[in-house]
């Protein structure tokens, strides 16, 4: 289990882990019977001594925010009502939990033109690329699941009646449940959807997305914000989708109007295809350090933006509080959804505290996608949706459409392992595994390349984006030959935006190899293209060099 705290190192930090626990206990964000992570686990997460958080947990315990069970651990107690000390959130600026720190200007505030690309505006994508980022099989828990998997045997011939249309209710108290204790998120489970991986939930979105007269009037009907909408007037034909958006459209939109979504760019190729697939023209919004530029979103309508901010797909950025803001500033303003994916972001190095965008909403606008393809494996590729509530009927209707398939006793096992605390366990171990593996990836590198590397995505989810000197070469020959000696890679596009760090980017993926394999195989690659192979890859195993005749292994 990771708590989502923010330590600042030259404060007293036994006190800032006893005032953000309480907090967090107090707003009912770790809720009643939650179990806490051990101290030891504590420990690791923040670098701090065990000592500390024993004493934390001492004090939490002695005002009754926390109690111990015997052998079972320590558990979020179920005191009487208390007086919460978190303030209200503010509800100004647009509904948002936050405003925006300054306004987001379209132009540097000396006048000149930013130093950016228009935005690129398209229709549908080409084919998807491979997906970076392979898990390691050998750490699946398998023999933990195995046993899962004969109680869920077990328990089927007591369960009675049609299974629910939304998944199954102990696994989506269970996502509530660590959604609340790991994300700070205060999601109740009728809140959650079930989904068939996460390909579905994007195609989910992209007909809710296309389809927006039947969500207005499930919104009208919701005791939730309504969100302004100029779209779909008065006497238009409703039987046509195209009539109307879900908020800034212009007033007499026809049916011949394309629904605008805006995506990152570069973007995840899968993610765009499906957002595309309804017919919706695509709007490109360039991405820095930071995220996505949000100074660079389109003053046009849209009706939905995709974004990917606990490890942008696939340059790896964190989008940064500032610009999370700024992004639900915008989408209040246009009336548009927000898609917000985190099925990356579950794998975390270090004290990543960034709050989650839904967190942060308050207009019931955010969409959140979360599954367990990457912490568990593609072979268990569940997902799940986190809806506004309002949005939540037609959601279901829309999952009925395109798949109504089941998976019930895969559920109810993920609801055990989930529930019981196995997950949080399995993800702890998880996560300093893949952290061993991409310190090794990021050592090979700079012993290889004489000097540090310049990479984004370090600190979540199993690639980075390594930014390789000019001389080097081209970054489609350069993820050639790394495949070629065995590495996980690809190469991004050539026309990069133009905020990026340099003019090539090669992914680079660590999480399927040990890391004695990932320092000899970043060393072959390395001497092939100190050897001037990187022209083409081919002709460096036919050279016969005995690097080259071993890398194929």
């Amino acid at each position: 289990m990771l708590i989502p705290l923010k330590l600042v190192r030259d404060q007293q930090l036994q006190q800032q882990i006893f005032d953000q626990l309480r907090d967090l206990i107090v707003s009912n964000r770790l809720r009643p019977g939650s179990r806490m992570p051990s101290s030891r686990m504590m420990a690791e997460q923040f670098a701090i001594s065990r000592m500390t958080v024993l004493l934390t947990y001492e004090r939490l315990i002695a005002e009754g925010y926390l109690e111990t069970r015997p052998a079972a651990g320590t558990f979020v107690a179920h005191p009487p009502a208390r007086s919460s000390s978190v303030p209200s959130p503010d509800s100004s600026a647009l509904s948002l939990a936050h405003p925006p720190p300054t306004p987001q200007p379209h132009a540097p505030a000396d006048g000149a033109a930013p130093a950016m690309p228009r935005n690129r505006v398209g229709p549908a994508v080409a084919e998807p690329e491979p997906r970076m980022g392979g898990s390691d099989p050998s750490l699946f828990p398998a023999q933990r699941w195995r046993s899962l998997m004969r109680a869920g045997l077990d328990r089927m011939g007591m369960q009675h009646g049609a299974e629910d249309p939304a998944g199954s209710p102990a696994l989506r108290e269970a996502i509530a449940g660590w959604l609340s204790t790991s994300r700070g998120l205060a999601v109740s489970p009728d809140q959650v959807m079930m989904v068939k991986g996460r390909q579905q939930a994007l195609h989910v979105v992209a007909h809710l997305a296309a389809h927006p007269c039947e969500g207005r009037r499930a919104m009208a009907r919701s005791t939730g914000p309504a969100l302004v909408s100029h779209g779909c007037p008065q006497g238009a034909d409703e039987a046509d989708p195209r009539n109307g958006r879900l908020g800034g459209g212009h007033e007499g939109a026809t049916g011949s109007d394309q629904t605008r979504v805006v995506v990152e760019d570069p973007c995840d190729a899968h993610a765009a295809a499906a957002l595309a697939c309804e017919g919706g023209l695509l709007v490109r919004v360039p991405v820095d350090a930071d995220g996505l530029c949000t100074d660079r979103l389109p003053e046009t309508d849209a009706v939905l933006i995709h974004v990917t901010p606990e490890h942008q797909r696939p340059l790896g950025a964190v989008l940064s509080r500032d610009r999370r803001t700024a992004l639900l500033h915008w989408a209040a303003q246009a009336g548009a959804l927000i898609l917000e994916e985190d099925i990356d972001g579950e794998l975390r190095y270090g004290n990543m505290n960034v709050p989650s965008l839904m967190s942060l909403d308050r207009s019931e606008r955010v969409i959140l996608i979360g599954g367990f393809g990457v912490s568990l494996g593609p072979w268990l590729d569940t997902a799940y949706m986190v809806l506004p509530r309002w949005l939540v009927p037609f959601a279901l209707a829309t999952r009925r459409i395109i798949d109504d398939s089941r998976s019930g006793l895969e559920q109810m096992a993920l609801a055990e392992f989930l529930g019981g605390g196995g997950y949080a366990r399995h993800l702890h171990r998880l996560s300093k595994a893949y952290a061993n593996r991409r310190d090794a990836l990021l050592a090979a590198l700079q012993r290889n390349f004489e000097g540090p590397p310049l990479v984004w995505g370090e600190h979540a989810g199993l690639h980075l984006s390594w930014f390789p000197p000019a001389e080097t070469g081209a970054p489609s020959n350069l993820a050639a030959l790394a495949r070629v000696c065995g590495l996980e890679a690809a190469a991004l596009p050539a026309d990069l935006p133009e905020r990026l760090p340099g003019p090539q980017a090669v992914l680079l993926g660590f999480g399927s190899l040990p890391e004695r394999q990932i320092e000899a195989r970043v060393g072959r690659f390395a001497g092939l293209v100190k050897a001037g192979m990187h022209a083409d890859p081919r002709v460096g195993l036919r050279a016969g060099t005995p690097d080259a005749a071993r890398s194929a292994g």
